[in-house]
């Protein structure tokens, strides 16, 4: 993963722009499993004169979902909220944990690689295997937050998390590569945030009595460097 070391921000060789993008209340009166997509119009549009290097300074998700226990194995009224598992989406086999947020912003035209399993070469499948993280800011989430029955000692115990924010900030002298784009004027900045199974980050709790982070925690802030090279 390459960075930019910020002490080059003395150096005339670089000119930066810090853009901070705020979803606001797109999503705070929400409590179902509503996509995280939101656009931000920028009030002056960013003017790209050449190429340009986006490197992502911090990152703050307020909530997403944990997925569920269940409790016709443990008998524990204490999370009859997460009375029913999280659904894998249509055509995964995903586990409603989320290990990876993935960024989609196609005004930064993000080239990230990426390849799921396979028995195959990709030259003979007759489907897409690259993966809903190909073409995606890939942020692992450090650990995943899991309401889970747990094997302990042979029986099986409901592991009692609680949400929390995710955040990756204080970076001291090194913010996260993004991408490089070429010239263009960028007026809006459209993000799509899903796991890495392509779902989205938030779900309804077991019977949809509430939501799956709550609503008041549904905001995301996020700050990139636009870094171009003068010389």
């Amino acid at each position: 993963m390459s960075s930019f070391n910020k002490n080059t921000s003395h150096d005339s060789n670089y000119k930066i722009k810090v853009v901070t993008l705020d979803s606001k209340d797109a999503f705070t009166s929400l409590t179902g499993a509503e996509d995280c997509t939101w656009t931000n119009y920028l009030p002056e549009p960013l003017k790209i004169t050449r190429t340009t290097e986006i490197y992502l300074e911090s990152i703050y998700i307020g909530g997403y979902k944990i997925n569920a226990c269940d409790t016709s194995i443990t008998g524990d009224h204490r999370y009859a909220w997460n009375k029913t598992a999280i659904p894998a989406a249509s055509g995964t086999d995903g586990d409603g944990h989320v290990y990876y947020f993935c960024l989609d912003i196609p005004q930064f035209d993000i080239k990230n690689g990426a390849a799921e399993h396979s028995n195959q070469p990709y030259s003979q499948q007759n489907s897409d295997i690259t993966g809903y993280m190909a073409g995606k800011l890939c942020l692992c989430q450090e650990p995943a937050l899991v309401a889970s029955n747990v094997p302990i000692l042979g029986e099986r115990s409901p592991l009692k998390v609680e949400y929390k924010p995710f955040i990756l900030g204080h970076l001291s002298k090194t913010s996260v590569f993004v991408s490089k784009i070429e010239p263009k004027i960028i007026d809006n900045i459209k993000i799509n945030i899903t796991d890495q199974d392509g779902r989205t980050i938030w779900t309804v709790r077991g019977e949809g009595a509430a939501g799956n982070p709550c609503d008041r925690s549904r905001r995301i802030f996020m700050q990139f460097l636009f870094v171009e090279k003068r010389n």
